[in-house]
């Protein structure tokens, strides 16, 4: 049964304020581990995401900026601390790459992306705990030895996205990542022969759009906009 997501404010505390916390943290606001308490600092992220985002400025997220965050169920699910190593990507990345920081063996960006410098980051921080054989891989043993036993998520409304540049890939709003056939179609706009105003992409089946390249004097307002094939010509 889905959990109402209910209001928090300053002195709030509870698994719904870690919730918040962490959505704040993927949209780039939070930059701390979720503790669950609603403090001055968190309550300021807050109001810099409302202003950021056009909502009410007051602190408090009520229904307007649960929505504006993706979610509209905060129902508990368990989430372990999976093993991840040279390729993995996402959110649990993310989080070896923070506590790597805070530990001080990894200086680089929280990007969510498990390459040769996150190894190296966690063969070191293994050798330094005792951890035989440093192979680099974040195993449960590894994940304690940071400081992470619990990688619990909630309720999550995804909101699928293609990276960009394109490169065969959808992230959303939970932290996930998969391959997309929409998102690996890189689109080939070629200019319609004689110039007419208007593009076709032959590579992923697009319709037709208005774009300005093809026709430099297009004044339209409506001027790079996909448009149905059926008004191109």
């Amino acid at each position: 049964m889905a959990e109402i997501c209910t209001t928090l404010q300053l002195g709030s505390t509870g698994d719904q304020v870690k919730f918040l916390q962490q959505k704040l943290r993927e949209f780039g606001y939070y930059s701390y581990f979720p503790d669950g308490y609603f403090g001055p600092i968190t309550e300021s992220i807050v109001i810099q995401y409302q202003t950021d985002n056009g909502l009410y400025i007051d602190g408090v997220v009520g229904n307007q900026t649960w929505t504006s965050l993706g979610i509209i169920d905060c129902t508990y699910i368990p989430f372990s601390c999976s093993t991840i190593t040279v390729g993995s990507v996402g959110e649990l990345v993310k989080w070896a790459q923070y506590f790597l920081i805070q530990n001080g063996f990894y200086s680089g960006v929280e990007d969510g992306i498990f390459n040769t410098t996150v190894e190296n980051s966690v063969k070191a921080f293994q050798t330094s705990v005792g951890i035989t054989p440093p192979d680099g891989i974040v195993n449960p043993q590894t994940w304690t030895a940071l400081g992470l036993t619990d990688c619990t998520r909630y309720g999550c409304v995804p909101n699928w996205q293609c990276e960009q540049p394109l490169n065969g890939f959808e992230n959303d709003n939970c932290g996930t990542i998969r391959p997309s056939t929409v998102c690996s179609c890189v689109p080939n706009w070629q200019c319609e022969q004689p110039l007419n105003g208007y593009e076709s992409d032959t590579n992923c089946g697009e319709s037709r759009r208005l774009n300005s390249v093809c026709n430099p004097i297009c004044l339209e307002p409506n001027c790079g906009i996909l448009i149905t094939s059926s008004i191109a010509d």
